[in-house]
C-alpha cells in the first residue's frame, strides 16, 4: 500500500524544486490521515531504536518531522487540512 502523504510530499519536492514558474498547488491532507500516519511512524521509530537501528530511527525521525510540519503548516502556507 502506498503512503498519499508520501506521493504528495513527492510531488511538492517535484514542484518546488522546478522553480518558480509553476503554479502552486493546494495538498489536501485528512486530519485523519496525518494521525494516522503518526501513530505508524512511532511505531516504527520505536521499534528501531529497540534493534538500534540508527538508519531507520533516523528514518523515522524525518517522517515524524515532516509530518509535525506538514499538521503545523495548515491551510495557511499551501496545505488544506480537511477535519
Amino acid at each position: 500500500m502506498s503512503d498519499p502523504f508520501l506521493s504528495c510530499a513527492a510531488q511538492a519536492l517535484q514542484i518546488s524544486s522546478i522553480g518558480p514558474q509553476i503554479p502552486e498547488k493546494h495538498l489536501k491532507l485528512s486530519e485523519a490521515r496525518i494521525k494516522d500516519s503518526l501513530i505508524v511512524a512511532y511505531d516504527n521509530y520505536q521499534k528501531a531504536f529497540n534493534r538500534g537501528d540508527t538508519l531507520d530511527q533516523r528514518y523515522w525521525d524525518g517522517y515524524i518531522r515532516a509530518l509535525h510540519h506538514a499538521w503545523e503548516l495548515g491551510d495557511n502556507n499551501g496545505l488544506l487540512i480537511q477535519g
